[in-house]
């Protein structure tokens, strides 16, 4: 296997290849430590057709989705509404032991956090919306 260069471009904090000042040696990088990495699929649900959810969340996991990814939109920190708990909650039921990935795109994320996590999720509050 060749040897990695490094950006060496002065004031550059890059410690890996950097695309920024024409490094070519991403391509090299990826090849010897994509067998080393441990990624993990969660695919948005906001892609599904709404009217068939649980089914579409079955056929995503079947098809090898590590886990699902739920943006919770409250129509005042984003301008979108989607779910929130109680689909959540059927959803719950329907996929018992997928991990939810529950993404926090409210306006006051302090009032959704318990019913999300009681409904059967993870919760990830983007610091910017939250008060805290």
């Amino acid at each position: 296997m060749s040897e990695l260069k490094y950006c060496g471009e002065e004031g550059c904090a890059n410690a890996a290849p950097c695309l920024a000042h024409g490094c070519d040696q991403l391509a090299k990088l990826t090849a010897s430590v994509a067998h080393q990495c441990c990624c993990k699929i969660g695919p948005s649900m906001l892609a599904s057709d709404l009217s068939r959810l649980a089914d579409e969340a079955h056929h995503v996991v079947r098809a090898g989705a590590d886990y699902l990814h739920l943006d919770v939109m409250d129509g005042h920190f984003v301008p979108n509404i989607t779910w929130g708990p109680p689909v959540i909650a059927s959803l719950r039921k329907a996929l018992p032991s997928t991990f939810f990935d529950v993404h926090m795109m409210v306006s006051e994320p302090e009032k959704w956090v318990k019913d999300i996590a009681k409904a059967g999720a993870l919760v990830d509050v983007p610091r910017r919306n939250s008060r805290a």
